[in-house]
């Protein structure tokens, strides 16, 4: 029995012991104050284009027209992005078309031109187009052949950055699949 009572006595002493340490290193524990640094993105890209003054339409002109107007994408943010274009003709009866269309670097998806390369800050795309050819009158289009007004070319961009937290998005894909599918 005495050595069942040492036994005892024993493991009685250890757990004590045990005790002792962990409360006092609870007790003396001192804590470091942590600074968690967030500093946000800041992807701001917008539209440039040159579009010469002067250029007219014809309202049932029996020709093509050629209207010159180039667009790309400048990134004035500070981070790198991938940029999106979407281009829209206030009156598609016309038949209005885009010419000289970059399908090097850009590529049609849906209702947008996806930019494929990384637009460093301070850096611009290419070209997305260089024109807008208006086919001739057809006499059985009504709207053409009345007076025109204005041929409204809406062009919008929008632009995400490339990476999401440290994750590096492989290309334009991954990003704008991430961004859309994640608003």
């Amino acid at each position: 029995m005495n050595r069942k009572a040492l036994g005892a006595a024993c493991a009685v002493a250890v757990l004590c012991m045990a005790a002792t340490g962990g409360t006092y290193a609870f007790l003396s524990d001192r804590a470091e104050t942590s600074r968690n640094r967030f500093i946000p993105g800041n992807v701001t890209a917008e539209i440039r284009e040159d579009f010469p003054d002067g250029q007219t339409l014809d309202a049932g002109s029996s020709v093509e027209k050629m209207i010159q107007k180039r667009v790309w994408v400048y990134n004035s943010g500070k981070n790198e992005c991938y940029a999106r274009v979407s281009v829209a003709f206030s009156n598609n009866d016309f038949g209005a078309a885009l010419s000289g269309v970059d399908t090097v670097n850009w590529v049609k998806e849906g209702d947008y031109y996806y930019y494929k390369e990384k637009l460093a800050p301070g850096e611009s795309s290419s070209e997305l187009f260089t024109g807008v050819s208006v086919p001739a009158a057809a006499s059985s289009n009504a709207v053409y052949t009345e007076k025109v007004d204005a041929l409204d070319i809406a062009v919008y961009e929008e632009a995400v950055s490339v990476q999401h937290g440290n994750h590096v998005f492989a290309d334009y894909r991954e990003a704008w699949y991430f961004h859309t599918k994640n608003r």
